[in-house]
């Protein structure tokens, strides 16, 4: 396995912790630093896109208390 490609696993890794830590800021930075540099990551993406989801239920539950 090349260095690049365990560089991008491991920032997929760690923000897909920060998303269950709700750090969704962090996480979302290291998803698209990881997707600009490897587009066809689907991991990546697919974290983002459950980063993205959580985030907006998240508000909506805050708009309806």
């Amino acid at each position: 396995m090349q260095h690049f490609q365990v560089d991008f696993i491991l920032k997929n890794n760690y923000a897909n912790l920060l998303i269950d830590m709700r750090d969704y800021a962090e996480a979302e930075s290291l998803l698209k630093t990881v997707l600009d540099k490897a587009p066809s990551y689907t991991d990546a993406a697919e974290n983002l896109k459950r980063l993205i989801t959580l985030r907006d239920l998240e508000s909506t539950d805050k708009l309806s208390v």
